[in-house]
């Protein structure tokens, strides 16, 4: 099939494309007058463009490369994705696809590691007006065509030339022929970088503690705020989830800096942020519960999966609901006024004085001392420790992950990168631990309800029960394994390693 007659791949502007801004303005006689010897330049259509650039809020296919559009040219619209070693041209609808699960198969298959469990969203969009050149070679076959653009309320002029696959090498020919005209500058291929995210501050061993603390905090409500309307509307589960944790970072650090900060900041703004953590529990709870469902419903015997769809569909009802309260707290009178009055204060502290300590002492010191609790505690657990002491365990874990993290750029990154991993795995056993029985509690209840309000077969109900005693034997599994895990935490190598980390302080 000769290249020009493949589908509609071939009537829009795809890939392979080289983009060209113009100074001034480029006409079809131009491009006919530039072209290299054996090729010309006839006028197809003209028509109207819309490229919509799709990524994560955070831009994770920007970073690996890739951009992914959705293109339309009248009626037509595909999505087209560039990546290496060749770009990928789909036809698609009119929806805009949301989830790596949206997309056609072979870019779903490229981008759905990357993109984890955040959404596409619209990241820019473009509007063109377009005369479009077919060109062709001495045999009169289409090799490329040429697209000169401009946006319909004026503007620059673009030029992109895109190549028919099979005559890569004839579009090549035409772009370095056009590059040739004073008038046109090469430009990067079109792409729309990830939404600008707060900026971590600059942090230096030598500055003020209370300065350094006061520009954590101030960060952390960065990325609070930035995360409250992707939250409120339920784009993905991610927004919440950053949320909560920039919360969790902010409660962890007015208690590990309490000896920095005035007093009266710390108790006036504690309960606030303690506030703003249980109005998030709810909804991500519930989240939680839907992402591991699928892990779940594979855990059944084969075929009895499908038995849980009486649970998904309750879960997803009171998901929603939980959203709706939490968007009208993210939004409501009080959370103005926390932010209006935290932003004060926080500004009042960044034009203190300078005073001791430094904030290198004081993180080393912070840091080592949340080690200490961790270290005195996980040597208290015994076999016969009761579930609580484990739980309590893993705050203390918390609390010391969130000081490295929080000051990790007054460490050295390859020790501080060592300690954290050490840390994780014992994470890890705490999490499994924890996270089996709340699961096991929150699958009891919906069992129940499901009974009672739902009239759920007794299918659901089985299978309910049969995972619950699964998790059983994964919290059973992960207390066996807490001994060892916390006594490879706490060898020396690794205190000497945080030792060295933090200079000394043990």
């Amino acid at each position: 099939m000769p290249p020009d007659s493949s589908p509609a791949s071939s009537r829009l502007a795809v890939s392979g494309g080289r983009d060209f801004a113009v100074s001034g303005a480029l006409k079809p006689d131009d491009v006919q007058r530039l072209l290299p010897p054996g090729l010309r330049a006839e006028p197809e259509r003209r028509t109207k463009l819309c490229r919509v650039w799709l990524d994560t809020v955070d831009g994770r296919l920007g970073k690996r490369g890739l951009t992914l559009v959705r293109l339309s040219d009248g009626a037509k619209r595909q999505l087209v994705l560039d990546a290496e070693p060749r770009s990928l041209v789909v036809a698609t609808g009119e929806e805009l696809p949301r989830w790596a699960a949206d997309l056609p198969p072979a870019m779903a298959a490229r981008v759905s590691a990357l993109m984890g469990l955040r959404a596409l969203i619209p990241m820019r969009t473009v509007d063109t007006t377009a005369v479009v050149l077919r060109v062709l070679d001495a045999e009169e076959k289409t090799i490329g065509r040429v697209w000169l653009e401009r946006p319909p309320r004026g503007g620059a002029q673009t030029v992109r030339v895109d190549h028919l696959r099979g005559y890569e090498r004839h579009a090549d020919r035409v772009a370095k022929a056009l590059s040739r005209d004073p008038r046109l500058s090469p430009i990067p291929s079109l792409t729309a970088g990830p939404t600008a995210g707060p900026r971590r501050p600059t942090l230096t061993r030598d500055q003020a503690a209370t300065h350094a603390v006061g520009l954590i905090l101030g960060h952390l409500f960065d990325v609070i705020e930035a995360n409250i309307e992707g939250t409120s509307a339920a784009i993905d589960t991610e927004f919440l989830h950053d949320l909560r944790v920039a919360v969790r970072r902010t409660r962890s650090a007015l208690k590990l800096t309490v000896d920095v900060l005035p007093a009266r900041f710390v108790a006036r703004f504690a309960g606030r942020a303690r506030w703003l953590g249980d109005l998030t529990t709810p909804a991500r709870d519930l989240d939680v519960m839907l992402l591991e469902l699928p892990t779940m419903q594979a855990a059944l015997p084969d075929g009895t999966g499908a038995d849980l769809e009486p649970l998904r569909d309750l879960l997803r009802e009171r998901v929603a609901t939980e959203y709706a309260v939490l968007g009208r707290g993210l939004h409501s009178v009080r959370i103005r006024q926390f932010a209006s009055s935290y932003r004060a204060e926080l500004a009042a502290i960044a034009a203190s004085p300078a005073r001791a300590p430094l904030a290198g002492d004081a993180a080393d010191s912070w840091a080592a001392a949340a080690l200490q609790r961790v270290l005195k505690r996980g040597a208290r657990i015994t076999p016969a420790s009761p579930p609580e002491l484990l739980h309590d365990l893993r705050k203390r874990c918390k609390e010391l992950r969130y000081c490295l993290e929080l000051f990790e750029p007054l460490w050295d990154a390859r020790d501080l990168g060592q300690v954290i991993d050490e840390l994780k795995s014992l994470q890890d056993n705490l999490g499994m631990f924890q996270d089996s029985e709340v699961q096991s509690e929150m699958l009891r209840h919906w069992a129940e309800e499901l009974a009672t309000t739902r009239n759920a077969p007794t299918a659901t109900a089985i299978a309910i029960g049969r995972l619950t005693v699964h998790l059983e034997a994964s919290q059973h599994a992960a207390r066996a394994e807490f001994a060892e895990r916390f006594n490879r935490f706490g060898r020396p190598a690794n205190r000497a390693r945080f030792a060295a980390l933090t200079g000394g302080v043990r």
